[in-house]
């Protein structure tokens, strides 16, 4: 005897949304309904025989759906597992599921429905750089920690940053592009440096800087003491800063590494670390007919020189998007140029940097210190050694130049008055005073002012720096 009936079906078939299906229809539907019923129960069972429980429950039969690929049957499951069924008034075979009536003072207090779905714009990242927005993390402050009578610093160190794994592909042309201009960079040939410079300041290649970056790095430590390779590549470095079609503001910190090792370097090529060879004439040491590693001993000078020009470009440039920039770099050089036990050219590299850093750092951080440093350069200017006088006499011209410098910039900013009456230290000195201020340096927590500075350096170079003031200056200082 079928436990499906006939009348189940034509229920069934009207739900579905045929009204009128025959008897003859709904006699031969009613065994393979069955069948199928059975197969879905014998799989329940099974569900809950692995389940290790006796009792069948509608989750054994969403279970065995599922793996049919069937919809479930919802509404069924939950701490409640049988379901209810009342007879329809009126029909003898039709059934449905028992309602409860709820109170709906039974029912727990719904909260109040707050603001709906809505999209709001945040710049999370600007170019690589997050910028100070309420949205974005807030930088990490340094918290105090009082240990007795003492009050100590501790740094919050920063959140580690999660970097995503992407995958960079570039083209067949951006290959071959980094390819031939890193072997033009790597080439002896003056010319095709100059051809890979050229093509470094013209053409759109953003998706190639992190790698020009990192060969740059990568260059220098390689060639340190290739003077013609660290020529090209602060030429390439050179050229990357005049190309107004890529964005170097992410990569800055890292394009300083390099930079700040060609100025301050130990060695920096083949004859910064040995005597000069007096025998062969300066110009005739780079000649066609010389090898190419036979350079000029005072071709380092000016290497050292050209690098300290980057980096105060690249301070100039890059300083306003990272606040800390400057601060570090300072701290570098001046500590680079106070260690007596570093060799005469880096401390030369390092004056030449801070001085191609600008005014204010002239006068907060280098005039404080020219007196103790001029001291202890005295005895290298007297030393028996040539080469010892030669550098020394290299770190003096470096300082002058950073004095007369400073000076003619202070100069230029003094209005050119009929007596000395009229210009008082407010109006020539408040520019200056205010980039002092803007630096933020904390090595000098007090800097001396724009007329204590002038005094310093003229007690300290007498007559020297004399012909880069105006003659209000001079009546002003001396």
């Amino acid at each position: 005897m079928n436990f499906v009936r006939s009348e189940s079906i034509k229920v069934i078939a009207e739900m579905v949304g045929i009204p009128r299906l025959s008897d003859e229809i709904a006699d031969a539907l009613v065994p393979d309904v069955e069948f199928r019923l059975r197969e879905i129960a014998g799989e329940a069972v099974q569900f809950m025989k692995h389940s290790k429980r006796t009792k069948l429950t509608t989750d054994d039969i969403t279970n065995t759906l599922r793996c049919r690929r069937m919809p479930p049957v919802l509404g069924h499951s939950g701490p409640k597992q049988y379901v209810g069924f009342q007879r329809v008034d009126g029909s003898k075979d039709i059934f449905v599921q028992e309602e409860f009536e709820l109170a709906t003072s039974s029912l727990p207090s719904v909260p109040a429905r707050g603001p709906g779905p809505h999209i709001a714009g945040h710049w999370l990242t600007v170019e690589g750089l997050q910028p100070a927005t309420a949205a974005n993390p807030p930088p990490p402050v340094a918290a105090e920690l009082t240990v007795g009578n003492k009050r100590r610093k501790l740094s919050v160190p920063a959140p580690t940053p999660t970097k995503p794994l992407v995958k960079q592909v570039l083209s067949q042309d951006q290959q071959e592009f980094f390819e031939r201009v890193t072997g033009l960079v790597r080439s002896s040939d003056p010319q095709a440096s100059r051809a890979a410079s050229a093509s470094l300041q013209t053409v759109a290649y953003q998706p190639l800087v992190p790698y020009f970056v990192q060969f740059a790095s990568d260059q220098v430590l390689q060639s340190v003491k290739d003077e013609r390779a660290l020529q090209s590549v602060l030429g390439a470095v050179e050229s990357m800063l005049i190309n107004p079609a890529i964005v170097l503001e992410p990569y800055a910190e890292s394009l300083i590494v390099p930079v700040l090792t060609c100025a301050t370097g130990r060695t920096i090529g083949p004859d910064s670390a040995r005597p000069p060879r007096a025998s062969v004439p300066e110009n005739e040491q780079d000649g066609p007919g010389r090898p190419p590693h036979v350079i000029s001993p005072h071709h380092h000078w000016s290497l050292r020189s050209r690098a300290a020009v980057l980096l105060g470009r690249i301070s100039l440039r890059f300083s306003r998007f990272y606040a800390h920039l400057l601060p570090r770099l300072v701290k570098t050089l001046l500590a680079t140029w106070l260690d007596m036990s570093r060799p005469l050219p880096s401390q030369y590299g390092a004056i030449r940097a801070l001085g191609e850093l600008g005014a204010a750092v002239i006068q907060s951080v280098v005039v404080p210190n020219i007196g103790v440093y001029m001291k202890n350069l005295d005895s290298s200017l007297k030393s028996s050694n040539e080469r010892t006088r030669e550098e020394a006499a290299q770190c003096l011209g470096a300082l002058q130049a950073a004095a007369a410098a400073y000076m003619h910039e202070v100069a230029g900013r003094i209005p050119v008055a009929p007596s000395h009456h009229e210009m008082s230290a407010p109006r020539f000195a408040r520019t200056v005073e205010s980039d002092v201020r803007s630096v933020s340096l904390t090595l000098n927590p007090s800097p001396p002012t724009v007329e204590q500075a002038c005094a310093e350096l003229v007690s300290v170079f007498g007559d020297s720096i004399v012909p880069f003031v105006n003659t209000a200056f001079c009546r002003l200082v001396l």
